[in-house]
């Protein structure tokens, strides 16, 4: 019999069954609650001693029904769901997943900058209202010219060549162009 339980508040993933038996070392049970409010949650996780959220916000009315929560894990880069404040007084440690989607963020992020360069929006918005001339639809630069004056862009932008999300971007610019790359440093 498990002792601890786990509520997995609003899962977004199919298949949890990796997490599961990777819990089963530490004795817990992990409960799928297809939370929507934070009312669910207090109903699917009054007992449980970790509550996993990716939408649902966490406040006071959550910490003071579920007694025996010890840690709150949201599977997101931010812990704006989470009311810090309310979970220090109550002695509940917050986690949050830094690296969360930073592939997908990473991929989004060049497919925008080469829709911006080859003027995808305004190529679409024009040919949709029956215009069509090439010189209009011209890109605005070649890439490899882009190239050149993103490393100085980027250069200013020390988020993106400081994490996971940045060096990413970086690999799949580079791409391009064997010689190209970002100053990540």
């Amino acid at each position: 019999m498990h002792t601890h339980k786990v509520l997995y508040a609003d899962s977004s993933f199919d298949d949890l069954s990796d997490f599961e038996r990777s819990l089963t070392s530490v004795d817990a049970n992990v409960v799928h609650g297809n939370c929507k409010t934070p009312e669910d949650v207090i109903g699917s996780g009054s007992d449980a001693v970790c509550i996993i959220t990716e939408l649902i916000p966490l406040n006071e009315m959550v910490f003071q029904k579920c007694p025996s929560l010890k840690l709150v894990y949201t599977n997101n880069v931010g812990t704006d769901l989470i009311d810090i404040p309310a979970a220090t007084r109550h002695g509940i440690l917050v986690c949050n997943n830094p690296d969360y989607n930073f592939r997908e963020v990473a991929e989004h992020t060049v497919a925008l900058l080469l829709s911006l360069i080859r003027k995808i929006p305004k190529a679409n918005g024009y040919v949709r209202s029956g215009g069509y001339d090439y010189n209009y639809l011209v890109p605005e630069r070649k890439i490899s010219v882009y190239r050149e004056s993103l490393a100085a862009e980027v250069q200013s932008l020390n988020y993106c060549r400081s994490n996971r999300w940045g060096i990413v971007v970086n690999r799949i610019l580079s791409l391009f162009s064997p010689k190209f790359e970002l100053p990540l440093h």
